[in-house]
C-alpha cells in the first residue's frame, strides 16, 4: 500500500527516469530516486515508477528495479547495523559480531577480497575440535562452546598483582611474557577507555564485508580481530586523546 505522498511522487519519478538522455544521467537519477525512497520508507514507489517508464536509455526497466532492490537491501543492512552499533559496548553480552555469512577461519587479502586457500593471511587458524561451524548464536555447536567456556574459561591459578607490587609484576612478566595488574585504572579511566574502544569499533564495523558479510575483516587477520593502530590511516592511536 502506497501513501498519498508516494502516489503523488510516482509519476514525476517515472518521467525523470524515462526522459534521461544519457546512461550516466540515468544512473545518477536512479541513485537519487532510490535514496529519496529509502529516506521516506516507501521503496515501492520507485518500483511503481520504473514499471510505468517507457524509455530507459542504456538500462531496461528490470535492471532499474533490480538496482533499486539491491540498494534497498544494502540500505536496510546499513540501518540495522547503525541501530546495532548505537548501543555497542566492549564488555558484557552483545549482538554485535554474529554473522552467518562469515566462516570462522577465513581471511581477506590486502584489497579486502577473499583470497584462495593457498594465499591466506597470517591469522593462525583455530583448529580446536570445539570450533563452531557457523557464527549463529542459536547453532548447537555455538551453544556447546558457550557452556564449555562458562565452566572452563580463563587460566586457573593465574597470579595477579596490585599496582604497588612492581618487582613481583616484573618477575611474572619476564617469566610468562605477560602480567595481570588489578586495580590499575580508576573508574573514570576505565569508563573512558571502554567508550573510546566502542567508538573506534563503531567506525570499523560500519563497513560491510564482501559477498554479504556483515562486517569488514582486517587484511590477513581472522574475522573480528582488529588492530586499532593498523586499522587507522595514521597507523597508531596517539591522535585520540584517550590513547595520548
Amino acid at each position: 500500500d502506497l501513501s498519498s505522498h508516494a502516489r503523488a511522487d510516482a509519476p514525476a519519478l517515472a518521467a525523470r527516469l524515462s526522459l534521461s538522455s544519457q546512461p550516466a544521467m540515468l544512473h545518477r537519477s536512479v541513485q537519487k530516486a532510490c535514496s529519496s525512497c529509502l529516506a521516506r520508507g516507501a521503496v515501492r514507489r520507485l518500483q511503481l515508477a520504473s514499471s510505468t517508464a517507457t524509455s530507459l536509455p542504456g538500462q531496461s526497466k528490470d535492471q532499474v528495479v533490480k538496482s533499486c532492490e539491491w540498494r534497498t537491501q544494502s540500505e536496510n543492512l546499513r540501518l540495522a547495523r547503525s541501530a546495532e552499533m548505537r548501543n555497542l559496548k566492549v564488555y558484557g553480552p552483545t549482538t554485535v559480531g554474529w554473522d552467518r555469512n562469515c566462516p570462522p577461519n577465513e581471511t581477506m587479502d590486502d584489497e579486502g577480497r577473499l583470497p584462495p586457500p593457498e594465499a591466506r593471511g597470517f591469522g593462525q587458524m583455530d583448529r580446536s575440535p570445539r570450533l563452531p561451524s557457523t557464527r549463529d548464536p542459536s547453532d548447537p555447536s555455538v551453544m556447546a562452546l558457550r557452556e564449555h567456556l562458562r565452566a572452563h574459561n580463563g587460566i586457573k591459578g593465574l597470579e595477579m598483582c596490585e599496582p604497588h607490587e612492581v618487582d613481583r609484576a616484573a618477575r611474572i612478566f619476564h617469566r610468562d611474557g605477560f602480567v595481570v595488574v588489578k586495580n590499575c585504572l580508576t573508574e573514570e579511566q576505565l569508563r573512558s577507555c571502554r567508550e573510546a574502544c566502542a567508538e573506534i569499533l563503531q567506525q570499523i564495523l560500519m563497513h560491510p564485508g564482501p559477498e554479504g558479510r556483515k562486517y569488514i575483516t582486517e587484511s590477513g587477520r581472522l574475522p573480528h580481530r582488529y588492530s586499532f593502530g593498523t586499522a587507522s590511516a595514521s597507523r597508531h592511536m596517539l591522535h585520540h586523546p584517550v590513547w595520548a
